[in-house]
């Protein structure tokens, strides 16, 4: 497999023009990149493997600048893994992410105010999730703070995955009314039970979180081949897995 990245990166932000997300009709398909010390990574045999094409490991800059210029990939998911970790985020490579593609980074936020070092170095939007959120009210502290927030709920086995209480106590629904009173209208949805495609997508749950009027994206073990069907819900989008981007490009370089 080849995929050609310019090793020249010339193009800054002053220079570049806004592009249309890639989607369809209003949907829109978000490559999710996992960043662990700086390097894409993948899952593979639970652990974190460096990407590597052609034997060649991947700079992440290069490969988003691609995706965004040469594929409509505009909008990026960034999973930090350090910040999920507990470890340092990855301000430095979210801040030249941020210049050659418009970036959502989920970094595990614990607290509220920590989501300002995200937005200054560069994120459209950042993602608070259940997993890793210390409790219901650092979500009211992040929202005054930003808009541009999105809570991240994640489940496993329809229950939902976290270290609080207040979050983990309540069925999945009753979560996501809680936080829309809060006034936060965008959230992402991951089945992490899903991720290997193990299981089935809910497409109940989905429903009825957009029922909630949520601006609802999918992600856990999305494919290319759960778009249509993620589509007919009323979700906005979805965080399609790495392989499948990577395969779609390889197939339109031939």
């Amino acid at each position: 497999m080849f995929i050609k990245i310019p090793l020249d990166k010339a193009m800054t932000t002053s220079t570049k023009k806004k592009k249309i997300p890639r989607g369809h009709r209003g949907f829109l398909s978000l490559p999710a990149i996992s960043i662990l010390n700086g390097r894409i990574v993948t899952v593979q045999k639970n652990k974190y493997r460096v990407l590597k094409i052609d034997n060649r490991s991947i700079n992440p800059v290069d490969f988003v600048e691609i995706l965004a210029d040469e594929h409509g990939y505009s909008i990026v998911y960034i999973l930090d893994i350090n910040g999920m970790r507990g470890d340092t985020p990855q301000l430095k490579t979210i801040r030249k992410l941020s210049e050659v593609a418009e970036i959502w980074v989920d970094a595990g936020v614990m607290f509220g105010e920590h989501i300002i070092d995200f937005f200054v170095a560069g994120a459209e939007r950042v993602v608070i999730g259940s997993k890793t959120i210390d409790c219901l009210e650092e979500l009211e502290v992040a929202h005054d703070l930003s808009e541009n927030i999105m809570f991240g709920l994640d489940i496993d086995h329809n229950k939902v995955v976290g270290c609080d209480g207040s979050v983990t106590n309540l069925p999945p629904i009753e979560l996501v009314k809680r936080v829309t009173k809060i006034g936060i209208k965008k959230m992402v949805f991951t089945d992490l039970g899903r991720i290997g495609g193990k299981s089935p997508i809910d497409y109940r749950l989905i429903r009825q979180i957009v029922s909630q009027n949520v601006e609802l994206y999918v992600g856990g073990g999305v494919s290319k081949f759960d778009i249509s069907a993620i589509r007919s819900t009323g979700a906005r989008g979805a965080l399609v897995e790495l392989k499948d981007i990577v395969e779609e490009i390889a197939k339109e370089q031939t």
